[in-house]
């Protein structure tokens, strides 16, 4: 596994535009509730973790017709979200728990050329160089707002598919790694004041 590359290495720059298909996420007419006998989860930035690359909290489950069908995920697929002050993506891949899904509109879903990585793509929307971009494309006062433009326009730099895979796994694994840190953070502090209780109460 390696990431070198020679100083005569050019690495091509591409719209993504260019790269991935966009598409809106599922307007829903009225909020977002829980419908028995829902067959299809309904993704919202409220679902997501803190860091906003990875969905967290159980979606609502909601009636599948005509109009949701088309909107339903394919594994691959990148959700970005363009509302908010957290302009982050990630895949929507195979350790995701909810296989029949639709994304509400707080997000774009990106379908990517077969020489481009998923994960490779999540990660490049994720670094400060794109994120300075959709810095000074804002619009809306009241609440950021990415346009379909925006996103479009943002240059990606595409290196070979296998420097891609290299780079999307180490990501994926790095944010495996955030994902434990906090967990065993988590553990410890309940441990610490679970015994710093009992010291007390005897």
């Amino acid at each position: 596994m390696s990431l070198k590359k020679s100083n005569i290495d050019i690495i091509p720059e591409k719209r993504l535009g260019d790269i991935a298909k966009i598409r809106a996420g599922f307007a829903f007419r009225k909020k977002v509730e829980p419908v028995e006998g829902g067959e299809v989860y309904a993704i919202q930035m409220k679902n997501l973790d803190k860091n906003y690359t990875r969905i967290a909290k159980n979606p609502y489950k909601v009636k599948l017709d005509r109009k949701i069908e088309k909107h339903l995920l394919k594994e691959g697929e990148v959700l970005f979200v363009s509302k908010g002050t957290n302009n982050f993506a990630f895949v929507f891949d195979e350790s995701n728990p909810y296989k029949k899904a639709v994304a509400s509109s707080t997000f774009f879903v990106l379908k990517t050329r077969d020489d481009v990585v998923p994960g490779y793509l999540a990660w490049y929307i994720n670094q400060q160089s794109a994120q300075r971009h959709f810095e000074k494309t804002l619009e809306g006062t009241s609440q950021r707002n990415i346009t379909r433009k925006s996103l479009s326009d943002l240059i990606i730099k595409i290196p070979s598919k296998e420097h891609q895979e290299i780079i999307a796994e180490l990501y994926k694994l790095s944010r495996r790694e955030q994902d434990i840190v906090l967990q065993l953070k988590e553990k410890r502090e309940l441990l610490l004041q679970t015994t710093l209780f009992n010291s007390i109460n005897f």
